[in-house]
Parts: structure tokens; C-alpha cells; sequence
């Protein structure tokens, strides 16, 4: 009886605590400055206990808790970078018709900073992008941030070249074998090789190789 009693006080304790909760507004989003704070990171949870499940996410280091300002949806190894001449991030993926199995379509899908929201997408042929453990010089700008080139492995390789300022596809190039890609100049960039040296390949202003 004494336990019956004592159930039915700590219910109503319980019920009087939840009742005293604020309603809370839902669906509650809010928006991120164009321009993030130096402080403010891109990590990247590559996840591998369910790698359609990615995720990017941004996390201010200088913050007293570890609470995300928000996440990027990002499958099957991608690549991410984010640009500092416009407000967007590019993140270079992989989906399956059938989530982990199916027709494959190799993407480059565009979020912008404020609602990291998908703003535009421009597919890459050929089901090629390199699915590898997050680098780097997998995803990288040429030309003042107007070309993004993303590495292909098959295990051929080569570089897919995006006009990013008009979200198309323009070429595909190949590397020869050698690996990543390193921008030098405006539209050059360099791969490593097997046997220590580096290939360096020139792109025209329609992606095409002009000198290699």
C-alpha cells in the first residue's frame, strides 16, 4: 500500500515538473552568418558503421559545450570543401538507388553556409569518383575557386573538372596513374607519381588538358 502511495506522489511530482516546461515552437531552424567566425570548423564523421549516413558538421572550438551549429548530409567516403569567395560547400559523394546497393550516381552536391541547405547539385559521369578514407586533395579549387576538380579512382585514375560558378560538368582528365591533386597555378595542378616525381597538368579555360 505504502509503495502504491508512494508511486502515485512521485507521478504527480513528475507531472507537475513536465507541466511547467515551455512549449517549445516546432519546427525551430535557425540561420547561420554567410561568414563564420575564425573559430568555427568543419569536421568530418566519416561514420563507419553506416557510411550512407555521413555526416559533415560545424563545431565552434571555442564554445564551452560541444553542441554542433549544424550538419551536411555526406555518403559513402565523400569529400567536402567549402568555398571562400561565395557562401557555399561542395561536398562530393556517392548514392545508391537502393541506399547501399543499386545504380550508382556520383554527385557534387551544393549547400549554402546560412541554412546548409542543398542549393544545387551537378552529377559526375561515370560512377568513378575515388571512394577513399577523407583527403584533402580529393576535392580541390583551380582558378580563384571558378573550377572544382574531383579525384577519380577505378582503380585507373583521373580528375573530374566542374564549372562550379555554372554547376556543369566539363571533362574528365587523366592522371596517368598518379594520385590527388595539388593546384599550383591558376589552372594547374599536380599529382603525385610512383616513381617519386610529379605530374603537372594544364587545363584551357573549357577543362580540357592543354599541356600535361
Amino acid at each position: 500500500m505504502k509503495r502504491a502511495i508512494l508511486g502515485l506522489m512521485l507521478g504527480f511530482v513528475c507531472t507537475a515538473s513536465l507541466a511547467e516546461l515551455p512549449v517549445e515552437t516546432i519546427p525551430n531552424v535557425e540561420t547561420l552568418p554567410a561568414s563564420y567566425p575564425d573559430t568555427w570548423v568543419y569536421a568530418h564523421d566519416t561514420n563507419f558503421f553506416s557510411l550512407s549516413d555521413a555526416k559533415v558538421v560545424l563545431v565552434d572550438v571555442a564554445a564551452e559545450n560541444r553542441n554542433y551549429k549544424g550538419s551536411i548530409p555526406s555518403s559513402h567516403f565523400p569529400s567536402f570543401l567549402a568555398a571562400t569567395t561565395r557562401p557555399e560547400v561542395y561536398v562530393a559523394e556517392s548514392l545508391y538507388s537502393r541506399r547501399m546497393r543499386g545504380e550508382r550516381t556520383d554527385l557534387v552536391t551544393i549547400y549554402d553556409k546560412v541554412n546548409l541547405a542543398p542549393v544545387g547539385e551537378v552529377v559526375l559521369p561515370g560512377a568513378k569518383r575515388g571512394m577513399i578514407v577523407t583527403h584533402k586533395n580529393t576535392l580541390q579549387f583551380l582558378d580563384n575557386e571558378k573550377l572544382l576538380l574531383v579525384y577519380n579512382f577505378t582503380p585507373s585514375t583521373s580528375v573530374s573538372v566542374v564549372d562550379i560558378e555554372n554547376r556543369a560538368f566539363l571533362a574528365e582528365v587523366g592522371i596517368g596513374g598518379c594520385v590527388m591533386i595539388y593546384p599550383s597555378q591558376q589552372r594547374s595542378f599536380g599529382s603525385l607519381c610512383n616513381d617519386n616525381t610529379m605530374l603537372v597538368t594544364h587545363l584551357d579555360e573549357k577543362g580540357m588538358i592543354s599541356k600535361q
